[in-house]
């Protein structure tokens, strides 16, 4: 029992130094909080606030941010659009070798086509079963000899030395 007195008076004593501590952190003697102001003066020379304004840079309205907001569909994932190549089919023209004529069943034998993801910048998953890599493309990359020229719903197209060639999955 006496135990317990002496351990409520230490606490009562602990309680007593950290109220008195908060006090003194937060209280100004004469001044209540609503009398204290910063003039455009003290502002100007004091450089530690400069510094911490320079340092946050250029510092732009809400309405600019409130605008970029505005033209976001939060329930749309973000996707940066990216510059589009264009397919040179020329090029894969002079590609073709008039001597050994290309099978596009080989081209296709060793690649499953895993998903589509259709967004704003359309992206087809592939499996190259003989290498063991799974694939992210958009229009315009390249694996192999052929080039995607289209990624649909239920199908990707490719232009393999000419030919156009269809995956599905």
């Amino acid at each position: 029992m006496r135990f317990f007195k002496i351990l409520n008076i230490f606490f009562i004593l602990l309680l007593g130094i950290l109220v008195s501590y908060a006090v003194s952190q937060f209280w100004v003697p004469g001044k209540k909080l609503d009398q204290i102001k910063i003039t455009q003066d003290h502002v100007q020379n004091n450089s530690v606030e400069n510094d911490a304004a320079l340092s946050l840079g250029n510092i732009k309205p809400f309405s600019f941010y409130s605008e970029q907001i505005q033209k976001r569909d939060i329930f749309q994932l973000y996707v940066p659009v990216l510059e589009q190549k264009p397919v040179d089919t020329e090029v894969l023209q002079e590609q073709i070798d008039p001597q050994n004529v290309h099978n596009p069943t080989e081209f296709v034998q060793n690649l499953r086509l895993v998903g589509i993801v259709l967004d704003q910048t359309p992206e087809a998953i592939i499996e190259d079963l003989q290498t063991n890599e799974t694939l992210f493309l958009h229009k315009g990359d390249q694996i192999r000899e052929g080039v995607i020229e289209e990624i649909q719903e239920s199908k990707v197209v490719f232009n393999y030395y000419g030919q156009h060639v269809e995956i599905i999955p």
